[in-house]
């Protein structure tokens, strides 16, 4: 028995639950709405109705009321005047009447409980139709993982629905670029990881296997680990760097005084690689949404590159310009330097992570291809646009900023 009674609520628990489950769709939610609306709509054009009818039936028949006789198609006058009718005979048909009007009113009722059913299933059936999209994208997320990222499902409506399929369509592609970046990314900086760390170990294990080695190969070996987690350092913080300057808070920032400062901590860097910094200012107000830090490291990098990259001369330094003007509603920053031109197939790749062109070229110079990478993220969350140019033996790094309101 109680096996019994513990099988009926566990079915009776299954069924509520299942409702619930059911009545909480956005499908039945709609077919509700509707047939609501629908069953109302009929309610009161039945009760409309029935007022009217009642309102005539319940009435004395008009004098002189004549009846049809079948097959004949001519009206026959069936009572002169209904107030010289016998009582009884006017109880007679005013009780028929009034069951005639009962019927009316009780097959009316009836007939409004297969028009909510019928309108119900109506409305379940056409929101499910429209709802097809949506329970596609449903299943297509639920099948979504980083491999499948990417695909795209067909749409046949123009409606608000396919609007929604179109925009998951667009957010799919984005993810899947978003993931190939971050897995090329995630390649390279283990390319670049795995270098230093090879120096640091064989430097290391050297010195621990040779038992005769001098004390003067051993601080050899050690200066040179401490090199390689020095450059281990300096590519975390770039990393690091990469990851922190979204989630920065911009104000208004003076652009010529970020130039000023790193010029000044530039200067004598680029005197030693010989290369000298001239700076020009023409626009009066250079104040642009940012970070003066994140700014600074714009600036710093752009230097930087320029220094590494430009020509040498024994005994003649080589001039490196700054300028900065206006360009209509936006401010124009440009760093020229002169050095080898770059090919204008690279000129996109120069600013994507750990690209450096020509690595031969560049063995004697320290970095990893990240300089330039941080400066296009910066610039791009800044709303601005970089490019470069190469042109009468100059490279020409162009950054346009959008100027703070006054």
């Amino acid at each position: 028995m109680d096996t019994l009674l513990n099988r009926i609520k566990s079915n009776v628990t299954g069924l509520y639950f299942s409702f619930v489950k059911f009545s909480s769709t956005i499908r039945f939610k709609l077919a509700f709405f509707y047939s609501g609306i629908l069953f109302l709509f009929s309610s009161g054009l039945v009760l409309t109705l029935n007022i009217y009818i009642a309102s005539n039936m319940q009435r004395d028949p008009v004098p002189n009321f004549v009846r049809f006789v079948p097959n004949s198609g001519a009206p026959v006058q069936l009572f002169e005047d209904f107030e010289k009718l016998k009582f009884e005979e006017k109880e007679r048909i005013r009780s028929v009447r009034l069951n005639d009007l009962r019927s009316i009113q009780k097959t009316s009722l009836i007939a409004l409980i297969p028009l909510a059913l019928l309108s119900f299933s109506a409305g379940y059936y056409v929101s499910g139709r429209y709802l097809d999209p949506i329970t596609k994208l449903k299943k297509e997320l639920e099948k979504l993982d980083s491999k499948s990222i990417g695909s795209k499902l067909d749409s046949e409506s123009s409606d608000e629905v396919g609007a929604l399929v179109e925009s998951f369509n667009d957010l799919s592609v984005r993810l899947q670029r978003a993931f190939a970046s971050q897995e090329e990314f995630v390649q390279n900086a283990a390319h670049e990881l795995r270098t230093p760390l090879t120096i640091i170990q064989t430097n290391l294990d050297g010195v621990i296997d040779d038992n005769t080695a001098t004390p003067k190969e051993i601080r050899y070996a050690i200066e040179q680990a401490l090199l390689g987690v020095a450059q281990l350092k300096s590519l975390v913080n770039y990393l690091l760097e990469l990851t922190t300057i979204s989630n920065t808070t911009f104000e208004p920032v003076s652009l010529h005084q970020v130039i000023t400062e790193q010029i000044v901590q530039m200067r004598t860097y680029a005197k030693m690689n010989g290369k000298d910094i001239t700076y020009v200012r023409k626009a009066k107000n250079t104040k642009i949404m940012g970070d003066k830090v994140i700014l600074g490291r714009l600036v710093q990098n752009l230097l930087d590159n320029a220094v590494k990259y430009s020509v040498k001369e024994a005994n003649k330094t080589i001039p490196i310009s700054v300028f900065i003007d206006k360009k209509g509603e936006e401010l124009q920053l440009t760093v020229t330097n002169q050095g080898k031109p770059i090919p204008v197939a690279q000129r996109e790749r120069i600013f994507e992570r750990f690209v450096q062109l020509e690595p031969s070229r560049n063995k004697k110079k320290s970095g990893y291809g990240l300089g330039l990478s941080i400066v296009k993220k910066i610039v791009d969350d800044l709303g601005g646009r970089i490019s470069v140019t190469s042109q009468d033996g100059l490279n020409i790094f162009t950054v346009l900023f959008k100027r703070a309101r006054k």
